[in-house]
């Protein structure tokens, strides 16, 4: 006796994405897209490829990126966990990372933020080893405010800091 369901009775009750809004894949190669034409004036499908960007995603996600660039929508400003490394290794107090599920980055976050760059910058004139241990505790405390697990906090953690600590050595400092 098969006690298994006929796969064609199987149906997906909802859609895993909410009507009207774009796949994240499509938003993002509409980002990617927005960065090329900024640089070079046009986007070849090549260049998407490169990307990363299957066939497959490129028929079925390009006529919503262009959509979503011909309208004029301004791109949701949405990090994700490696957008925070890029940004956690720049340091930079304007370019501080917003992560979905977020409305907008609170003062608090702002503040853990600006804490963590400054520190980030104090530790590159004078690379002292407790420097860069008050630097990764302020960046820990930033993380914190964020949606994300705590094995992507460690990572980002530790791999910003040793980026950090490397471009210290590099401008002359002590490791």
């Amino acid at each position: 006796m098969n006690t298994h369901p006929d796969p064609a009775s199987l149906t997906r009750t909802a859609h895993p994405y909410p009507a009207g809004e774009p796949v994240p894949r499509a938003l993002d190669m509409a980002k990617l897209m927005a960065d090329i034409v900024a640089r070079d004036g046009h986007v070849t499908v090549e260049e998407l490829r490169q990307h990363g960007f299957t066939s497959a995603e490129i028929t079925d996600y390009l006529p919503t990126a262009q959509t979503i660039l011909s309208a004029g929508d301004r791109l949701p400003e949405i990090d994700r966990a490696a957008d925070v490394l890029d940004k956690a290794k720049l340091a930079m107090a304007c370019r501080m990372p917003v992560m979905g599920g977020q409305p907008r980055p609170t003062g608090e976050q702002r503040a853990l933020w600006s804490d963590y760059c400054r520190a980030v910058a104090a530790y590159k004139i004078d690379p002292d080893p407790d420097r860069i241990v008050r630097t990764a505790e302020r960046l820990d405390c930033f993380l914190s405010t964020l949606p994300l697990l705590p094995s992507e906090q460690f990572r980002i953690r530790n791999t910003a800091i040793r980026a950090v600590a490397d471009a210290a050595g590099r401008m002359g400092g002590r490791p």
